[in-house]
């Protein structure tokens, strides 16, 4: 299949991908409490100071402060005006970066799992009323998916341009301090070091989803076969021996084992999310367990 014949998920995908998704999100949600936040005002924990019930700390009185916080016991005790302080409530930021090039979309399996999750992360940020910002990358253009698309599914993802072997992820327009979440099977041919760079500057947080399906992982072909390269437009017939199917899997572990040692080491949540099964099953079995996202209420 080339990416000239490729068909985009139909709209039929797309509803059934978002129903999945606000499933998934009824019981689990991105990793939101590990962090402490700035932004608007929100119910979350902030780096700052604010005027929540949840109490952090004292601190002694400064002419101007809002009397309102005044510990007037301690007062009463020692004379000496001091200030309650306490959490500061913000909404937290997310950047949300969906890699739509062809591989995404190369089995059916595949396109409605990177949907899912693509609609997950943004129900999960529409849960708590997150300040949301979501692209799509499509050969070198960052195009911006409004919240009405997220909502509702509608979501276009064709483009006239030819698709480069690597997003374009320095094109994002980052905002410092945000969650930034891919979408992203990484099979393009970049070095892992490079992208998780960009991914990681700002002093910011980033989980990393990683669509995959068990035929890419471990396929079974073997003697003639009509290898397709889907984001090129390129076929090629080749006689496949054993050792070259042997060859290509040890390639594909170790791809992704440079991924998840390049994410570790900058402190990325990196999780690969297979497209068997439910996106509820999938994601408690492989990004649970790597901080990516958490249970609700828990």
């Amino acid at each position: 299949m080339t990416s000239a014949t490729i068909q985009l998920p139909a709209h039929e995908v797309h509803r059934q991908a978002l129903k999945s998704a606000e499933s998934a999100a009824r019981m689990i949600q991105l990793a939101f409490r590990r962090d402490n936040w700035r932004g608007q005002s929100g119910n979350w924990a902030g780096m700052g100071i604010g005027s929540s019930i949840d109490f952090q700390d004292h601190r002694q009185y400064i002419p101007g402060d809002d009397p309102r916080y005044i510990n007037w016991q301690a007062y009463a005790r020692t004379g000496n005006y001091s200030m309650k302080l306490y959490r500061e409530e913000v909404s937290p930021q997310v950047d949300l970066a969906f890699d739509a090039s062809a591989s995404m979309f190369v089995t059916p399996e595949k396109a409605l799992r990177a949907l899912e999750l693509l609609y997950f992360a943004a129900h999960s940020t529409f849960q708590i009323n997150a300040q949301l910002k979501a692209f799509q990358l499509i050969g070198s253009q960052v195009k911006q998916i409004t919240t009405d698309a997220l909502r509702s599914g509608q979501i276009d993802f064709s483009s006239t341009e030819a698709t480069p072997l690597t997003p374009h992820f320095d094109r994002v327009p980052w905002r410092q301090q945000s969650l930034r979440v891919i979408i992203s099977d990484l099979l393009f041919p970049s070095a892992p070091d490079a992208v998780v760079n960009v991914l990681s500057s700002g002093r910011t947080r980033c989980i990393v989803f990683a669509p995959w399906t068990e035929q890419e992982a471990n396929p079974d072909w073997l003697g003639n076969v009509e290898l397709i390269d889907c984001e090129r437009d390129a076929r090629q017939t080749h006689n496949l021996s054993a050792h070259e199917l042997e060859s290509y899997r040890q390639r594909y572990r170790s791809h992704f084992a440079a991924w998840s040692d390049a994410c570790r080491r900058r402190s990325l949540d990196f999780a690969r999310v297979k497209s068997e099964g439910s996106l509820t099953q999938a994601l408690t079995r492989e990004a649970l367990g790597s901080q990516a996202v958490e249970v609700i209420g828990k």
